[in-house]
């Protein structure tokens, strides 16, 4: 599979999407073949909304007649990808294989299998916009992350991830997808926006902790604005937005994938760092 990861931390870093790389091998699959010669059954890929999709897969019914043609382009499409982002992506394969299921579900009609795989080569996928406050920070980006279609059935739903420290950006970008959608005949279901957490470069926490952290390691901490939905975002929401708040905690790497993992040997100094910030606000009461 693809690295996939975060789709937020990750999301600037050029990782292959796993529904866009099979939207656009189906694609051109159908459009390799005689009308008529081959047909969409379904399309899935991707699994949480906050995590860029590894996986994905299609099930075309064709004739044995037009076999050759669509096995040509799907090695067509499996190249391109390699061009593309071979050099990064590792575990990436495009292939053909048949399907044992004698009933694989229902065909979809060549409008709508064009219509849908349009719609997911349209939703944007990726940083939107970056910073301007904090040059190389991603400040608005939607993740495309997953695709699944109910059996039996020619409805396929469709989730995606926005994020924005800025809310009217947020909304922006949510509207912009309900615009690709509206195109296409469908509809958008809105959750609840995750609230954004727009960085205090002088916040007294962040002050406190780094002087208390450099003393535990005997040198200048780094501070870094991520875009990631954080829980302090919620908390500033519900608490008031004057309250003054600070993430941080041990190594993390591979977040949202099977490659996640922490770095035990940091644990304990972040702890210990709860402990030393708890100490210093109690003694000021």
């Amino acid at each position: 599979g693809l690295m996939g990861g975060h789709s937020g931390l990750n999301i600037h870093e050029g990782r292959a999407n796993a529904v866009i790389l099979c939207a656009a091998a189906a694609q051109s699959a159908l459009e390799a073949g005689e009308p008529g010669s081959a047909a969409l059954v379904s399309i899935c890929g991707g699994d949480k909304h906050n995590a860029i999709p590894r996986e994905a897969s299609a099930v075309l019914a064709l004739y044995p007649s037009t076999r050759d043609t669509i096995e040509a382009s799907v090695r067509a499409s499996a190249k391109a990808a390699a061009d593309e982002f071979g050099l990064l992506e590792k575990g990436l394969r495009i292939h053909i294989k048949d399907v044992s299921d004698s009933k694989p579900g229902t065909q979809l009609d060549e409008a709508s299998a064009s219509r849908l795989l349009s719609v997911l080569l349209a939703l944007p996928h990726g940083p939107i916009k970056y910073s301007h406050a904090l040059p190389g920070l991603v400040e608005t980006s939607n993740n495309l992350a997953s695709i699944s279609m109910t059996a039996d059935s020619d409805d396929a739903t469709i989730l995606c991830s926005s994020r924005s420290s800025i809310g009217t950006a947020l909304e922006r970008t949510r509207d912009m997808i309900s615009s690709v959608a509206f195109l296409a005949g469908g509809s958008v279901v809105k959750s609840e926006a995750y609230p954004g957490w727009a960085p205090n470069p002088k916040s007294d926490i962040l002050d406190v902790s780094k002087r208390l952290l450099a003393k535990r390691i005997n040198e200048e901490p780094g501070v870094n604005a991520v875009h990631a939905g954080l829980e302090c975002g919620l908390l500033i929401e519900k608490l008031g937005g004057n309250i003054d708040v600070i993430s941080f905690g041990p190594t993390i790497t591979g977040a949202h994938s099977p490659d996640e993992r922490v770095d035990a040997d940091t644990v304990l100094p972040f702890y210990e760092l709860v402990t030393d910030i708890l100490a210093e606000y109690a003694a000021k009461k």
